[in-house]
Formats: structure tokens, C-alpha cells, sequence
């Protein structure tokens, strides 16, 4: 399989305990993917809140539509992981800051969207081809 990456940027005048920072998300896809340049999707069935300070808080969709596929919800374990990191993070335990992640079976990508909050210097998301869009849209909440 070919994969190419996408690069996106998100900024923050409110991480915690830092200027402005910016991560580098890479979404790991493949090639009929890219090509078919599919536009996020519509079928957002619910939003899950990760608050990450006061300031910020990411917004992550659920795809409920996606019958029986593990990839269209967020976890409990991704929300405890991203929890435990903000918590980490708030008691100067800054473990994710500055270091390079990647997050395989990202899903809606929450953790891996997290790290990034947290200011990770680059995250890379990955899944299946179809579930794709649904990172995409993640990332552009």
C-alpha cells in the first residue's frame, strides 16, 4: 500500500503552561484514499468533549452510523489516557511536550489529538482507509 501524508497545523494561544504552540499532525492514508479527496463526513451522531484547560477544549465526533466498527467511537480507554496525560500535564509532568507521537488505530483520533493539545511536536494518525474522513473532520473540529 502507498501512503501519503497530509499535513495539517493546530495553534493555541491557551496551552497550558506555554506560549503559542503548534503541532504537526501527519494522517497516514493510502492512495485511493488521497486520490479520492472525500470530504469529511456529515454523520456525526454525537460529540465527545476532551477539556484540556479552561481555555481549550476538543471537540471529538462519534460516527454512530458506522455499524459494528470499533474505529467510529471514542473510547473509554482513549478518554482515561487522555485524562491521565492532561492531569500529568497540569502537575508540571510534561510527558507528551515536545516529543514526536504516533497513535496506530487512531479512530477519531482523540489521543492522538490530545498529545497534540498538549504540545507534542508532530502526531501521526493512522487507520483504515474509511475511517479516514472521520480523523480529518476531528481535526478540523
Amino acid at each position: 500500500m502507498v501512503l501519503f501524508f497530509e499535513a495539517a497545523r493546530r495553534c493555541s494561544d491557551h496551552r497550558i503552561g506555554s506560549p503559542a504552540h503548534s503541532s504537526t499532525l501527519l494522517l497516514v492514508m493510502s492512495a485511493s484514499e488521497a486520490a479520492a479527496g472525500s470530504d469529511p463526513p456529515g454523520d456525526v451522531s454525537c460529540i465527545r468533549d476532551v477539556e484540556i484547560s479552561e481555555e481549550l477544549t476538543l471537540h471529538i465526533g462519534e460516527q454512530h452510523t458506522l455499524e459494528d466498527e470499533a474505529g467510529a467511537c471514542v473510547w473509554d480507554a482513549a478518554l482515561v489516557l487522555c485524562h491521565f496525560l492532561i492531569k500529568q500535564h497540569e502537575i508540571g509532568r510534561k510527558l507528551i511536550a515536545g516529543k514526536r507521537i504516533i497513535e496506530l488505530g487512531s479512530g477519531t483520533g482523540a489521543a492522538g489529538l490530545t498529545a497534540a493539545a498538549l504540545g507534542a511536536s508532530q502526531v501521526v494518525l493512522t487507520d483504515k482507509d474509511h475511517l479516514i474522513p472521520h480523523i480529518k473532520a476531528n481535526i478540523q473540529r
